[in-house]
């Protein structure tokens, strides 16, 4: 007991130490933030296949024909939110940053954009049959997309620190006479510190460029987030280890997801990104991990499967408690909620419940890569929201009824690792009794 006591002060200790870091606090609070534009962006998307597709969709038939005029529509909610979200994350960093650091959130924002944008290429050369290549200003795709997430978020967090430690010496600031109205003056303060942020990031990834040949962000990205996305995408091991860690978290009392959510939340959206990429472009999708993989497959009915736990209790339990808490937390758990169960059964430090929470989380996740790999089910280009029912986040997240089906599966995985420690804690309140 001793040894465990340690262990749950030790994970305790870590989940305070994520919770309070600033930095990533900020990072998934920008996630969570963009979030419904992310799911709007991908139904944009879905709604363009079915609707106005003139093979696949509804506009096939002659009647809805004239629901291919609104394709461009769609497409256009889709770049504005997915295919420029590196933008947004900056932005939003900087602000919950500048906030931290008692600066004012909207120039702290601009200033983590500015930067941002100040390192990647503003021009793009174009190719056309018959002619020269034709420089061009702008911003590339790959720049602003899901491929700049990790970039955003590096540039944004240094540059706003630079810009708070900057704001913090008055030698520096433009004094305003005290009859000049606030706005005009907080402006000429900031002025300074911005022109030294912004000149310090244009000049570094210029020198940066001139030597390598290559733009800072380009080489941020080649080093750091390429290969964790093949790491999280190209096997099974990185989505086990998320999962593994989520589940080990909430075993101690701890929102497991929320913990993991700033390394899960660039690479699922940079993954979802790319998959509606290529299926757009006429291609397959390839990654597996979205966030849509994580809600559908891996927390089914709760973080746990747990709606696998619910209905173990009610078949095979004895002990009242549990199934009164069963009955209690079976709706909110086809919904996904399965805090009324971890922290009420308990499964929090639970001697009976804490392995098969973890060994269900695991299989849950291994079950759906497999399903994912033997190409059973497609990789989705469909960001679910949080709260919709049991198999049909399923089936809107992968339009499919193979998707509906690994679900099933995974939920009776999940039955079958909880059943036993269910009858044995049954078995429990037996033997107590009859001492």
């Amino acid at each position: 007991m001793k040894g465990l006591d340690n262990f749950s002060l030790k994970i305790s200790e870590i989940a305070v130490k994520v919770d309070q870091n600033k930095y990533l606090y900020a990072i998934k609070t920008a996630f969570t933030q963009y979030m419904p534009f992310i799911i709007v962006g991908s139904f944009a998307t879905l709604f363009n296949t079915l609707l106005c597709s003139p093979t696949v969709g509804l506009a096939q038939f002659a009647p809805f024909s004239f629901l291919t005029a609104l394709s461009p529509a769609f497409t256009a909610v889709n770049f504005a939110t997915m295919s420029t979200m590196s933008l947004a994350i900056a932005f939003l960093i900087g602000a919950l940053i500048g906030d931290r650091n008692g600066q004012n959130a909207m120039y702290s924002s601009l200033v983590a954009l500015i930067a941002f944008i100040t390192i990647m290429p503003q021009s793009i050369t174009t190719v056309v049959e018959g002619a020269e290549s034709i420089l061009t200003s702008g911003l590339a795709a790959t720049s602003i997309n899901a491929q700049g997430l990790f970039v955003a978020m590096i540039v944004s967090i240094i540059a706003v620190e630079f810009f708070s430690k900057l704001m913090s010496l008055d030698k520096i600031k433009i004094k305003m006479p005290e009859a000049v109205p606030i706005g005009i003056s907080r402006s000429f303060n900031s002025l300074i510190p911005i022109l030294i942020v912004l000149l310090t990031f244009s000049i570094v990834g210029t020198l940066i460029y001139n030597f390598s040949g290559q733009y800072l962000s380009d080489i941020i990205y080649s080093l750091l987030q390429r290969p964790l996305e093949g790491a999280m995408q190209n096997g099974p091991v990185g989505i086990v280890l998320l999962a593994l860690a989520s589940a080990i978290f909430w075993i101690f009392g701890i929102h497991g997801n929320m913990v993991i959510m700033p390394i899960l939340s660039p690479l699922a959206l940079a993954g979802l990104a790319e998959n509606i990429t290529k299926v757009d472009a006429g291609e397959v999708a390839s990654n597996p991990l979205t966030m849509t993989f994580f809600r559908v497959y891996v927390v089914a009915g709760g973080a746990g499967v747990t709606i696998a736990l619910i209905l173990s209790i009610l078949m095979f339990s004895k002990k009242e408690d549990e199934r009164m808490m069963a009955k209690l937390a079976f709706v909110p758990g086809l919904l996904g909620i399965n805090e009324p169960l971890v922290f009420g059964l308990p499964i929090v430090l639970s001697p009976f419940y804490a392995i098969p929470f973890i060994l269900s989380q695991v299989s849950a996740a291994t079950i759906a890569y497999i399903a994912s790999a033997v190409n059973f089910i497609p990789n989705s280009i469909v960001e679910v929201p949080f709260g919709l029912p049991l198999f049909v986040n399923a089936f809107i997240g992968y339009q499919t009824f193979s998707a509906v089906i690994v679900q099933l599966l995974v939920i009776l995985v999940a039955f079958g690792i909880y059943t036993p420690f269910v009858i044995a804690s049954s078995r429990s309140k037996n033997i107590l009794e009859t001492r």
